[in-house]
């Protein structure tokens, strides 16, 4: 009787550290993705964007949201210095004037 209550408890122990194990998992956030598309639709509207500057931006965002969910180690710093300079070629100086003013 002992042997059973024993391995009643340890079976017990096991299945509260497993529901704590996943309770820890990460789970993606979702709200990221559907973000930068909002945003891209807002920058759209707001810089008076050309039909080719839209698929351009949206690719950009594409892109970087892509890097950003991947697992590979990513230099925040040096990646947004390049995300940036992409976004500079794909506007006119006004138009990115006004984008760095929303970004900041």
């Amino acid at each position: 009787m002992k042997k059973i209550i024993t391995l009643c408890l340890f079976a017990f122990a096991l299945l509260l550290n497993t529901q704590t194990g996943f309770a820890q998992m990460e789970v993606p956030d979702m709200s990221k993705s559907t973000n930068f598309k909002q945003e891209v639709k807002t920058l759209i509207t707001a810089l008076n964007l050309s039909d080719d500057q839209t698929k351009a931006l949206s690719e950009a965002y594409v892109t970087r949201e892509k890097t950003y969910q991947s697992n590979k180690p990513v230099n925040k710093a040096e990646f947004e210095k390049k995300f940036n300079a992409t976004i500079e070629r794909i506007l006119t100086k006004e138009q990115f004037e006004k984008f760095k003013a929303i970004k900041n």
